[in-house]
C-alpha cells in the first residue's frame, strides 16, 4: 500500500521541502451513512454539517482566530501536505493533514499561541510550560497541560492586540473546543472582551485558519531553519512569523477553509479528523 507521502506526489500535490514519508494521520473521509459511527457519533457529524453550512461563506476580516501549537526541532514533527496553487484541487482525503504524530513525538519543542484575522497577524505568544505547571490539578499535582487559570489572563491581551491591529469596530473571536477555552472562566472572559464568540464544531481543525494552513506552513518553514535547541526553535518561530505569515498567505488560507467547509457540507458533516 502506498504511503500518504507517495500518494500525494502521484496526485501532483506539493510536499513541503524537508518533509519525510510518514504514516497516514488518523483522518478519514466519511459520507453520510457510510461508517461515520467509527469515529464520531451521528450527533457530532450533524453538528459539523450545520456549522459548515452556516459559516461556509464566513469572512474573518474582523475576527480573531486563536489556537496553540507545539513547534519542534528539525526532524521531529509530523508534516502536512499543502495544496499546490497550480495543481488540481486536493481530493477530500487530503484536504487536511495537520498534527500528524505530534502527540507521540519525543524531542525538543516549544509551544506558541497565535492569533490571526483573514488579512492581518494579531499576535504570537510563547506558552511557557514552567509557568502553566505552577498551577495544580485537583489531585495537587502540577498541571500537565494548559488550563483555564493559566489561559484566561491572556484573553485581555488578545483583545488589546486585536484592537491595535484591526482598529475600531466590532471584533469577534473564533476558537476550538479545548478545555482551557470552554471553561467557565475563559467563556466569561471571551464574552467580556469580544463582541462575538464562535466555538467551532468539535473535531474540525480544517475549519480553523491556524490548523488548516498557518501552522503547517510555519512548521515547514521552521524545519528549514534546522533548529536543534529550544532557543533556536523560539528564534525560528518568531522569524517565520515575521517573514512568512503575510496578508496574502492569510487570505489564501481563509479561502482554503471556506472550501473545506463547503466540502464538509457536501459530505453532510464528513471529511473530519479524529485526533488521538
Amino acid at each position: 500500500m502506498l504511503s500518504a507521502h507517495r500518494r500525494a506526489q502521484q496526485r501532483n500535490v506539493r510536499v513541503p521541502a524537508g518533509a519525510r514519508p510518514h504514516r497516514d494521520p488518523p483522518c478519514a473521509v466519511h459520507e453520510a451513512g457510510k461508517g461515520a459511527g467509527d469515529h464520531a457519533s451521528k450527533v457530532a457529524q450533524e453538528k459539523r454539517y450545520e456549522f459548515a453550512k452556516k459559516y461556509k461563506h464566513h469572512k474573518w476580516t474582523r475576527w480573531v482566530t486563536m489556537d496553540m501549537k507545539w513547534f519542534y526541532e528539525v526532524g521531529a514533527a509530523g508534516h502536512e501536505v499543502e495544496q499546490d496553487k497550480q495543481g488540481p484541487p486536493l481530493p477530500p482525503k487530503l484536504l487536511f493533514r495537520a498534527k500528524t504524530g505530534e502527540t507521540k513525538t519525543q524531542g525538543l519543542k516549544v509551544m506558541f499561541m497565535a492569533c490571526v484575522s483573514e488579512h492581518k497577524k494579531i499576535g504570537l505568544w510563547e506558552m511557557k510550560k514552567e509557568d502553566w505547571m505552577k498551577f495544580k490539578t485537583k489531585a495537587g499535582k502540577p498541571a500537565k497541560g494548559i488550563g483555564a487559570e493559566y489561559f484566561a489572563p491572556f484573553i485581555p491581551k488578545i483583545k488589546a492586540a486585536a484592537r491595535k491591529a484591526l482598529g475600531p469596530g466590532r471584533i469577534g473571536i473564533w476558537i476550538d473546543n479545548a478545555k482551557a477555552h470552554t471553561a467557565a472562566a475563559a467563556r466569561a472572559a471571551f464574552a467580556k472582551h469580544f463582541d462575538d464568540v464562535v466555538f467551532q464544531s468539535p473535531s474540525s481543525p480544517e475549519m480553523n485558519l491556524l490548523d488548516a494552513g498557518v501552522f503547517p506552513n510555519m512548521q515547514a518553514k521552521v524545519d528549514e531553519k534546522n533548529a536543534t535547541t529550544t532557543a533556536e526553535i523560539r528564534a525560528a518561530v518568531n522569524a517565520v512569523w515575521e517573514e512568512d505569515i503575510t496578508p496574502e498567505h492569510l487570505h489564501n488560507v481563509a479561502n482554503r477553509v471556506r472550501r473545506n467547509m463547503k466540502q464538509v457540507e457536501s459530505l453532510k458533516g464528513g471529511n473530519w479528523c479524529k485526533e488521538k
